[in-house]
């Protein structure tokens, strides 16, 4: 019974040395220049935020406490506990962060690499892997390896980078255990979704996968394992409540809420634009129904539509503008294209019209790597390019010039993408506005001022930073959710004077300190 866990062979020799050169190209796609494209969001400064602070005990977010379950912070913290543990070995700033992600990148390709092996693989033999799985692993690994979304948001700072490597392993677990029929692989799935618990919450989709796994299987004795999946991130809730962290109770029910269901009518809505998004994804999924072991391409085809279906059921998710989400399918997206090109490769030999498969899939893969290669050395372009800075150099500059200017103790208000540059105590100002008791958008629940761990007013900040993501606040009309925050800007436009300008960035200094002594 144990020789089926503890035998995992090595690939063929040819095999490796081709897993090798792919894990290489993932990774220089992955981390050359890193800090320059995309362009830092907004989203990564907070994240970054969270994982530096909690290193220090602290659950802050800027000016406020967080609780890991409120409506402005929906992950759970071990993915920042883990970013944290990498920047004892590196530093805490954006580069380490984004490198941490795209290590996440890697791994992931190499571990895309033993799921294809496995949904290649048929019956309980122990002996080798045939070639034909490892060829199909290698070209999931290798399709993943450089698709443009992959590469892109796995050089950002997500919790997504997190989950998506751990769908991948309980994907592999579930489908080693539907085969090997062995217990220990269904308790390696429950285990990676019980950390996935408290990675992302989306990852309750791992539930009702394992489950649909056991009662195929027929072994109702397992079920115990499945059970104790939600017990980590229970006793994590436990803590929260028990130890009295200011607004856990309010955030745990403003989540409860946001996690209801939009209606059929939004839901195929946001299905239509899922689909839109990239022709890829469509044929990923497709794509799945190919593999040949019919087991593994049911199970995963519904893994896929679970994890996407979490997101698009929301009443307002707008997945064309907010394409993040995405990032747990793009493996199963990759498998599901070498699926559909291992098929065709097999229809050269039955002289089938499939081959002809093989001419739209290279040019798909040449195009796709020249696009991903052109967002390395240039600029990749992204749905939230609205709430990226443009400019790396210029984010190092004005946070320079600040801090040549302000003490430990001086409030500055920015975007959060300066926050790890800035030596001051920081907010943004939506903190700012919710201080003042005003609701907005993104803090939707009232927000007393014992959630503050220190006062963000306005008027006490030496200097606020105006930049292309408060362009967008500025122009809200009076019926937003937004207004409040662009009535503050407008006033501080006509009554606070600019002081230095970087790229986009405008700083602008409180009138009632002198800038007699700023230095340039």
């Amino acid at each position: 019974m144990t020789a089926g866990i503890r035998k995992i062979t090595p690939p063929r020799i040819i095999i490796t040395i081709l897993l090798f050169l792919v894990l290489i190209s993932s990774l220089f796609l992955r981390t050359r220049r890193i800090l320059d494209s995309p362009g830092w969001f907004r989203d990564e400064g907070l994240y970054l935020e969270v994982a530096q602070q909690i290193g220090k005990a602290k659950l802050q977010m800027g000016a406020v406490n967080i609780t890991f379950v409120g409506t402005n912070m929906t992950h759970p913290p071990f993915y920042f506990i883990c970013a944290n543990l990498f920047f004892k070995l590196a530093r805490p700033d954006m580069y380490f962060f984004r490198l941490f992600n795209a290590l996440l990148g890697v791994l992931a390709c190499f571990t895309l690499f033993l799921l294809g092996v496995e949904a290649g693989r048929f019956g309980k033999r122990n002996e080798p892997a045939p070639l034909s799985s490892e060829i199909l692993g290698l070209l999931a690994a290798f399709f993943f390896s450089f698709h443009y979304d992959a590469v892109l948001y796995n050089r950002m700072g997500m919790p997504y980078n997190l989950y998506m490597l751990e769908a991948i392993l309980v994907a592999f677990f579930i489908l080693r255990y539907l085969r090997l029929r062995l217990f220990p692989w269904c308790l390696g799935a429950c285990v990676v979704a019980s950390i996935s618990l408290l990675t992302v919450y989306y990852s309750v989709v791992f539930i009702p996968f394992i489950l649909l796994a056991i009662l195929y299987m027929k072994k109702l004795k397992h079920l115990w394992a499945l059970a104790c999946v939600p017990i980590p991130l229970l006793i994590f809730f436990a803590y929260l409540a028990l130890g009295k962290t200011p607004g856990f109770r309010d955030d745990f029910l403003a989540l409860k809420n946001a996690s209801r269901s939009g209606s059929l009518f939004v839901i195929l809505l946001h299905y239509q634009d899922f689909f839109q998004t990239g022709v890829s994804y469509f044929i990923g999924l497709a794509g799945l129904l190919f593999l040949r072991r019919k087991n593994a391409a049911g199970f995963l085809f519904l893994l896929y539509l679970f994890i996407i279906h979490i997101v698009l059921r929301k009443e307002d998710t707008i997945i064309r503008f907010i394409h993040y989400p995405v990032i747990p399918i793009l493996p199963f997206v990759a498998l599901g294209v070498a699926a559909i090109v291992l098929w065709a490769w097999n229809g050269v030999r039955r002289f089938s019209p499939a081959f002809l498969l093989l001419i739209p899939a290279i040019l798909g893969a040449w195009f796709g790597f020249r696009q991903t290669k052109e967002g390395v050395y240039g600029r990749f372009n992204s749905p939230m390019e609205f709430g990226m800075t443009k400019n790396t150099e210029d984010n190092f500059k004005a946070a320079a010039f600040i801090n040549r200017n302000t003490k430990h103790s001086d409030l500055v208000i920015s975007t959060s993408v300066l926050w790890s540059l800035l030596r001051t105590l920081n907010a943004d100002l939506a903190q700012s506005v919710v201080f003042k008791g005003e609701k907005i958008f993104f803090y939707k629940q009232d927000y007393p001022r014992e959630r503050f761990l220190f006062s963000p007013e306005i008027d006490r900040a030496k200097f606020i930073v105006m930049d292309a993501f408060t362009n967008e606040w500025r122009n809200q009309q009076p019926d937003s959710s937004w207004y409040p925050i662009t009535k503050e800007i407008r006033e501080i436009e006509a009554n606070w004077k600019l002081v230095h300008t970087q790229g986009e960035f405008r700083i602008y200094l409180n009138p009632d300190w002198q800038d007699k002594n700023l230095v340039e």
